[in-house]
């Protein structure tokens, strides 16, 4: 047990990085210049914290029983409605693949699995121009814009593996990278439903 640890609060944009254990000590880095007297904060919400605020905010409720209030938090509640809107959209179609299936369909190296692949590059590039077109209009501060993209982050993540694959690096690592990105073990143990693609 950490008491220390546990005292620290939670930030969708935490100052340190996730903590290591080193045998019988708990190693907590600053992951940005933390000036002193600054509070110390960590994310609750593992790979959760790549979700928009919405998602994030229900978790927290849900596991936690709070509703985050942090600089990350406040800044998306006020960005424009249809950057909200393609967040949530880069968020269900990220949330409704199916990892295993997609990996199937790598594996297979057919003319119908690429094209599912080509299937899912494309609608993912769509949304990622979209929300970059959308920051250029509307955001001026460049540490919202990084805030309002890691919100989006499963969708980004989707749209390099999946290029990197059809663009010839088919390999095992490429594809586990992907099964990571995906996250299904932890939609599962969330409850979220996972539908699939093909």
């Amino acid at each position: 047990v950490f008491p220390e640890f546990s005292l620290l609060n939670h930030s969708c944009a935490p100052n340190t990085s996730a903590p290591l254990l080193l045998r019988n000590r708990l190693l907590l880095r600053a992951a940005v210049a933390v000036p002193a007297g600054e509070e110390l904060a960590t994310s609750y919400l593992s790979t959760a914290g790549g979700m928009p605020r919405q998602q994030r905010q229900q978790l927290l409720q849900q596991h936690y029983g709070f509703v985050c209030g942090c600089h990350r938090c406040q800044a998306e509640e006020q960005a424009a409605p249809e950057i909200t809107a393609t967040l949530q959209a880069m968020h269900s179609f990220s949330s409704a693949i199916d990892a295993p299936q997609v990996l199937q369909v790598m594996a297979a190296c057919d003319e119908a699995g690429t094209a599912t692949l080509n299937e899912l590059h494309q609608r993912a590039s769509e949304l990622v121009q979209q929300l970059e077109q959308q920051l250029q209009q509307h955001v001026t501060e460049p540490l919202l814009a990084q805030w309002l993209r890691a919100s989006g982050y499963d969708t980004y993540a989707l749209l390099l593996r999946v290029g990197e694959f059809l663009a010839g690096v088919k390999d095992v690592h490429a594809a586990k990278r992907l099964a990571e990105l995906v996250r299904v073990s932890t939609r599962h143990e969330r409850g979220i439903t996972v539908m699939g693609t093909c």
